[in-house]
């Protein structure tokens, strides 16, 4: 029972000479926490800050002659300080020469003494609070005001700012390995496309929006951007009918190109027929050249049926342009597919047919959208589809444009042009056309934007093929809150996995025993709770190459 005593009264006594210390050389420590501070800061280049500091020491060394004396007037001044403070008086004389000369020397000795405990301790502790570093912090008021300062970069496009003040941005090389952006709804995703746009559109690079889901919005955003810079607008909307322009998916590419847009308007499940309808297609279309028919969905769809092509082709035999062997050959093609041709047939009449059918059908003039001639005028192209009414249409237009954009690239090899090209809920037309599109189009110069809600949209009838190649054919993933756990959990394996530290302790009914256990295991970078508690605005910016980086990011408004 005494000894628990004597224990309580030395633990007492040791904690007052602490107080009485801490507050005789209050300067000191203060000056010490600097030190080690500023050191800490400079990490591998910390000898800096103790080497500054012992020259400093030096110097008080020799400039002090009476070393008693220094430490008698040190203790006067900090007695005579704490008593005006304690009679509620504010110390004004204080002779800062004798604070600095002791002080100095006493904050040295103290952040050396940090600096040596801190080396001492084991490996374990070193880790773990390099770990701990890396805890979610939020974003201040201070960061947020310095975004609003920021502009677009002329090297690539300014996406926001990390947690510790620092820019964060996609260059033009990143982005070239394409981007995925990922946002459930309000989550902020389109103010990160809203930058992508605002870099383009500020360094003359033609952009392509491709909207799935018909806000207009979204359109009246980005014509106002373009707007504000100069740039060229052309929309195309199943939304609304004011200011929108033609387009003719069929406008660029030989027959060939050609009958790969039209067979991509169906899902082939028997080679057969697939094959029976492209032969009929690209002969169909050679015919319709010939004849300086306008190749677009609203004629193509009148011409294609079985009369109207052999009374094209046997214009061609009275113009001389085809001779009988050849058109006995086109007959006898035509007539033995001309039932099976039926389906692709009727499906391309609707399609044409349809409210938005006569925006489909070439003006030839400067009312249909000409992708190359906008390319070349550096201008803002927008598609907006209307996903919720014409579900169907949007699904089909959106892979006709998509194939439209790869016949696009096929001629801009070797233009050293670079083209952003943003797919808005791609979803609601993804396909094996545009992963084709994205693997190819890099060389061509097209960076390629691939934005939807959550990672699970991709899946297609529960299949992960299309997730899968998305995933591994972009550099950089921009990730918003996801709500789904599922997407959660597949991004963050995707970010990977670090070391940590598992420090377990046993303790009585009193106190810890002082036995334990620290085991070295591997954990989430991005844990996926983090991913559904993002806030607004807020997202993890990952990149593989040039090296690999993930930061969690307040994304810059516009």
């Amino acid at each position: 029972m005494n000894s628990r005593e004597l224990t309580q009264t030395d633990k007492i006594v040791i904690l007052v000479i602490g107080l009485v210390g801490v507050l005789m050389f209050l300067p000191g420590i203060v000056f010490g926490l600097i030190i080690y501070a500023a050191a800490d800061k400079l990490k591998n280049k910390k000898w800096i800050v103790y080497a500054a500091a012992a020259v400093a020491v030096i110097l008080i060394i020799f400039t002090v002659k009476d070393f008693n004396m220094l430490i008698v007037n040190y203790f006067k001044l900090i007695l005579g300080a704490y008593k005006l403070l304690f009679n509620n008086k504010i110390p004004h004389n204080l002779d800062w020469k004798i604070l600095v000369k002791v002080s100095i020397p006493v904050g040295f000795i103290l952040s050396l003494m940090i600096e040596l405990y801190s080396a001492a301790q084991p490996e374990w502790v070193k880790k773990r609070r390099e770990i701990g570093k890396d805890k979610e912090r939020n974003f201040n008021e201070k960061l947020v005001k310095k975004l609003e300062k920021l502009s677009q970069q002329d090297d690539g496009t300014l996406i926001g700012i990390d947690e510790d003040g620092n820019t964060v941005k996609i260059t033009d090389e990143e982005l070239n390995g394409h981007c995925l952006v990922l946002g459930a709804t309000g989550a902020g995703k389109t103010t990160t496309l809203m930058n992508f746009i605002e870099s383009a559109v500020i360094r003359g690079i033609p952009v392509i929006i491709v909207d799935g889901k018909g806000e207009i919005g979204f359109a009246e955003k980005v014509k106002n951007m373009a707007e504000k810079y100069n740039r060229k607008f052309y929309l195309f909307s199943m939304v609304t009918q004011e200011g929108i322009m033609h387009y003719n998916p069929l406008r660029v590419g030989n027959f060939t190109e050609l009958k790969d847009k039209l067979i991509s308007l169906s899902d082939w499940t028997e080679p057969h027929y697939k094959f029976l309808s492209e032969r009929y297609l690209q002969s169909a279309i050679k015919i319709l050249q010939k004849t300086n028919n306008r190749v677009d969905l609203v004629n193509i769809s009148k011409k294609l049926n079985y009369n109207a092509l052999l009374e094209e082709a046997k214009k061609l035999v009275r113009e001389d342009k085809m001779d009988k062997n050849e058109y006995e050959v086109f007959y006898d093609m035509i007539d033995s597919a001309r039932k099976d041709i039926t389906g692709l047939v009727n499906r391309l009449a609707v399609f044409s047919e349809s409210e938005i059918g006569e925006l489909l059908s070439d003006t030839e003039d400067e009312g249909t959208i000409d992708l190359i001639k906008c390319i070349e005028e550096n201008a803002v192209v927008f598609f907006s589809l209307d996903a919720l009414r014409f579900s169907e249409y949007s699904r089909l237009l959106g892979r006709l444009i998509v194939i439209d954009l790869k016949t696009t690239a096929a001629r801009m090899f070797g233009s050293s042009k670079k083209i952003f090209t943003i797919f808005d809920e791609f979803g609601v037309f993804a396909g094996p056309q545009v992963t084709d599109f994205i693997n190819k189009s890099r060389a061509a110069g097209f960076h390629v934007i691939l934005s939807t809600q959550e990672l699970a949209d991709l899946r297609i009838e529960g299949k992960t093929e299309l997730m899968e190649q998305i995933l591994g054919n972009t550099n950089v993933k921009i990730i918003h809150r996801q709500d789904v756990p599922v997407s959660a959990e597949l991004l963050s394996s995707l970010i990977g996995t670090k070391d940590d530290i598992t420090v377990t302790m046993q303790v009585n009914e009193i106190s810890p025993t002082g036995m334990g256990t620290v085991k070295e295991e591997k954990s989430f970078i991005v844990h996926p709770d983090e991913i559904k508690r993002l806030k607004r605005g807020e997202a993890f910016v990952v990149k593989k190459f040039p090296e690999f980086f993930v930061k969690k990011v307040l994304v810059r408004k516009i």
